[in-house]
Formats: C-alpha cells, sequence, structure tokens
C-alpha cells in the first residue's frame, strides 16, 4: 500500500494540465521511469504533442488493457501539492486519476515480478495498461493515433479496455473494438 500511495503523491506532484505540456511531459517521463527501473518493456508514443504509454506483453497483445489517464485539470498551484488527512489522500488527481495511474503500475509490476519468479517473463501477461494524457480534452485520440498510426480502433492490439473512475458515478467503463 505505501509504494501505491507514494507512486500516487509523486504523480499529483506534476501539474499535467493541458496548458503545460511540459509538465505532460514531465509526468510521462516519471512513469517511463518508473517501468524502466523495473524492467518492465513500453512503448512511448507522442501524437499532437500529448504523451501516451503502451505496456502489453512482449508479443504486443492483450485480450484486456486497463486504461487511465495522467493529465488533469487546472488548478491551484496548491492542489498539486498532495496531503493526507485522516487516512485519506488529496490532491489533483488522487481520485481522476493518477491513482488509477500509479494502480495500474503497481499492479503490473506484481505480476511481472510474479512471472519472472517462475522463469517466465511479460510476455506471459494476461494484460496490458494504456495511459494517456488527453483524457481531460475527449481522451481517445492520442492512443488511437499513435499506437496504430491512425488505423481504425477495431485494430488495437487488444480486445476490451477497462477504466475505472472514482470520481463519476459511472464506476466503469468496459469497451471492446
Amino acid at each position: 500500500m505505501k509504494e501505491l500511495i507514494d507512486l500516487t503523491k509523486s504523480l499529483i506532484r506534476y501539474p499535467s494540465v493541458q496548458s503545460r505540456p511540459d509538465q505532460l511531459h514531465a509526468c510521462a517521463d516519471h512513469i517511463a521511469d518508473y517501468l524502466k527501473s523495473n524492467g518492465i518493456i513500453f512503448q512511448r508514443f507522442v501524437f499532437n504533442n500529448i504523451p501516451s504509454i503502451l505496456v502489453l506483453p512482449e508479443n504486443r497483445s492483450a485480450p484486456v488493457v486497463l486504461m487511465s489517464h495522467f493529465d488533469v485539470v487546472d488548478g491551484p498551484d496548491r492542489l498539486f501539492s498532495p496531503w493526507e488527512e485522516n487516512g485519506r489522500l488529496y490532491g489533483r488527481g488522487s481520485i481522476d486519476d493518477k491513482y488509477a495511474v500509479a494502480l495500474s503500475l503497481v499492479l503490473l509490476k506484481s505480476h511481472v515480478n510474479r512471472l519472472r519468479s517462475v522463469g517466465k517473463n511479460q510476455n506471459a501477461l494476461p494484460f496490458g495498461i494504456v495511459l494517456t494524457g488527453d483524457e481531460e480534452i475527449g481522451g481517445g485520440t492520442a492512443p488511437r493515433k499513435s499506437f496504430m498510426n491512425s488505423k481504425p480502433i477495431s485494430a488495437l492490439p487488444w480486445t476490451a479496455a477497462i477504466s475505472i473512475k472514482l470520481s463519476s458515478r459511472k464506476k466503469a467503463f468496459c469497451g471492446s473494438n
């Protein structure tokens, strides 16, 4: 749990808003550094100056991906300094959606390490993750365009995507192609 909270806090510290593309890229750099430090193979894409990160089994196909985003809406600078109060974490992205980025990364790391402990590798993953920087401006364009060079969504290398949003009444989105 400590790793999840610490990683979420570190992501909150980036004011990764559309009006600050340098911070959007810095947050993506932080995510990439986490993946590299854990020996996880990933791809980073940029479309219209919006970064996205894709992690799949090494064969580049997964039946399901966990989707989350690291961009957030504008807010006062104080919201980019995370704090804990009464056992709760606060700050921009603590609910929408940097916690989900951190959760996806920690879950991915755990699965990859478990696979390695039994002599397997990332290719044996039963899922992938998609992390994008464009959800707050409508979402979907950067990953779709970046990952598949403008091919239709039916050509994406997964069958279904799951996105859990604590900030809305719609708790989960599941889509398939």
